[in-house]
């Protein structure tokens, strides 16, 4: 939360005074999903976030800068697909329960908190990341609106696709393991994900 804050706080210096157009941060959603497999966590997640607004509400007073923090869903986190991300959105971010949370936080009226709440909390769409979930790009905009999540974010990635793997589809992924990045990797069989 503080890191979150900070890095609104910097970016709310950045943008131009007054714009028209929000500043938007990109953001894991949440945790490793096998760190957040519990209600506790999912809801002590939904509450940070929450404390997030309150302090980009606060930015927004002070500096007239409108910021979005966009969750991003990602393959073995909190949130990997678009489906996961509408339902999270759903039930904890634009429940009646998380805008009376931001209202007392805030100092606002419910119908505000509301407000708020889907004006500063909004989605980054990874198309690397929908793929590797096997979910249609197309589609993935649509859910969102569709579920009144701003896209705010649209990164335009590439995911590799092997159809089947052999000893020579190995030996050429081989150039693309450079031990830096978190490489994702997932196989489908029988419609099964592995």
């Amino acid at each position: 939360l503080e890191y979150t804050n900070a890095l609104a706080d910097i970016l709310a210096a950045l943008l131009p005074a007054r714009g028209d157009t929000p500043g938007s941060i990109s953001t894991v959603p949440g945790a490793f999903k096998p760190n957040a497999a519990n209600p506790q966590a999912i809801a002590q997640i939904a509450d940070l976030l929450i404390r997030h607004v309150a302090h980009l509400l606060g930015l927004e007073q002070k500096t007239g800068r409108t910021i979005v923090l966009a969750l991003e869903p990602e393959p073995c986190c909190l949130l990997e697909t678009v489906a996961e991300t509408v339902a999270f959105f759903r039930d904890h971010l634009y429940s009646r329960r998380a805008a009376a949370t931001l209202a007392s936080l805030a100092g606002l009226a419910l119908g505000e908190a509301e407000a708020a709440l889907h004006r500063h909390l909004g989605a980054c769409l990874d198309l690397c990341h929908a793929a590797v979930e096997f979910e249609d790009p197309a589609d993935c905009p649509d859910a969102l609106a569709g579920a009144g999540i701003p896209l705010a974010k649209i990164q335009v990635t590439a995911g590799l696709r092997i159809a089947r793997v052999t000893a020579d589809s190995v030996a050429g992924l081989q150039s693309f393991d450079d031990g830096v990045y978190l490489h994702q990797v997932v196989e489908r069989a029988s419609d099964v994900l592995h």
